[in-house]
């Protein structure tokens, strides 16, 4: 709930602000953030959105990096093996 709240408020700010970001856009990122590149590229082909689907699986790959660096950084900070 936390994480659909600050996305989907997030868009609506930037919009309000003169931003031009769709709802579809943040709906794939969220996917891709949340469930992995192979959530988001099956999302995309479901909902027609074929052209966004690399994109997706580069953010939801790059999430992946992104967290194991931060796992990896939390066990030798709390020096557990």
């Amino acid at each position: 709930v936390t994480h659909c709240a600050v996305a989907l408020g997030g868009c609506r700010l930037a919009n309000l602000g003169g931003a031009r970001i769709p709802l579809r856009h943040v709906l794939l990122a969220s996917n891709a953030n949340v469930g992995g590149p192979g959530t988001a590229m099956a999302m995309a082909g479901a909902l027609g959105w074929s052209k966004l689907a690399p994109a997706a699986a580069a953010c939801g790959a790059l999430g992946y990096s992104v967290a194991t660096l931060l796992g990896v950084a939390m066990c030798a900070l709390l020096g557990r093996p």
